[in-house]
């Protein structure tokens, strides 16, 4: 299993709180899962950068 790790900055409180109830938040805005199923980081965590970055890139 791959170590993920996120790092964010002006993103809504809803998405840090979803980040820190799976993973662990080790510093403010820096999340770690160093056991994250090939399932949860392609399907849970693409689908949540994925909506991430397309409500600050516009």
């Amino acid at each position: 299993m791959a170590l993920v790790v996120i790092v964010t900055r002006d993103v809504a409180y809803r998405y840090r709180g979803f980040l820190a109830s799976v993973m662990l938040e080790v510093a403010p805005t820096v999340y770690i899962s160093p056991r994250m199923s090939p399932a949860v980081r392609g399907a849970r965590m693409g689908h949540l950068v994925g909506l991430v970055f397309c409500r600050t890139a516009g």
